[in-house]
């Protein structure tokens, strides 16, 4: 096994950073294979943490770009719009494409079939604008980037960004944040978890969660707590 793309998917425990649901044809493809008569490869899920929803999409040998409205995704939405970025690759060196809260798109590209052994494929992140108009981006190289099984709660105001994640004991984590106003260059937090889970407790499925948290300051820096 390619033991650096298997841990894109998991915590250092094993514990997989899942969506919170499988993967289904979202509506825009099946909208488009009605027009066409062709059948459209577009899936999606999400994670929901809060009253704040990070979305995934994939697409999978798209002959044309397709393209998926924000409302059909997040019907419930914060209200705040939602930045999109590729993720296959992770958020480092990114452009961050800005969707605003209403009557917006994101559109999937061309990833036409590269061979007989390979699929073309397309995969994004739609991640929320919080109160404030912070954005967590979510973890620098996973992909499911906001987890709910990373993501425990964030609180956001006009001056901060909290952030509650669990962790595996001693795990090592990088996370991403856009700040208010800003929507090239994230702030990052690098944090490991303490080795020593404490008075933590096994859940049914033996896993143990430890407690992270990271501050995010209008001045341009997160901190691990």
């Amino acid at each position: 096994m390619n033991r650096s793309l298997v841990m894109r998917s998991c915590r250092a425990d094993g514990v997989l950073l899942r969506p919170d649901k499988p993967a289904t044809a979202i509506e825009a493809s099946w909208q488009a294979s009605f027009d066409s008569l062709e059948p459209i490869y577009a899936w999606g899920t999400f994670s929901q943490v809060g009253a704040a929803r990070w979305s995934y999409l994939l697409g999978l040998n798209l002959v044309d770009a397709l393209r998926v409205p924000m409302e059909s995704l997040d019907p419930a939405g914060l209200g705040l719009g939602w930045v999109a970025y590729e993720g296959w690759h992770g958020v480092s060196r990114q452009e961050f494409t800005e969707l605003g809260p209403t009557n917006s798109s994101l559109v999937l590209p061309e990833c036409p079939q590269i061979s007989e052994m390979a699929l073309g494929h397309s995969l994004w992140v739609v991640a929320p604008v919080l109160p404030g108009g912070w954005v967590f981006l979510g973890e620098e190289d996973k992909l499911v980037a906001a987890s709910s099984r990373r993501l425990a709660r964030w609180e956001a105001t006009a001056s901060s960004l909290q952030l509650t994640l669990l962790a595996a004991p001693g795990e090592s984590l990088a996370v991403a944040v856009l700040p208010p106003g800003e929507r090239t260059t994230p702030l990052t937090a690098r944090c490991v978890a303490p080795a020593d889970a404490g008075a933590a407790r096994p859940n049914a499925f033996g896993d143990v969660d430890v407690i992270v948290r990271v501050e995010c300051a209008k001045r341009a820096v997160c901190k691990c707590q």
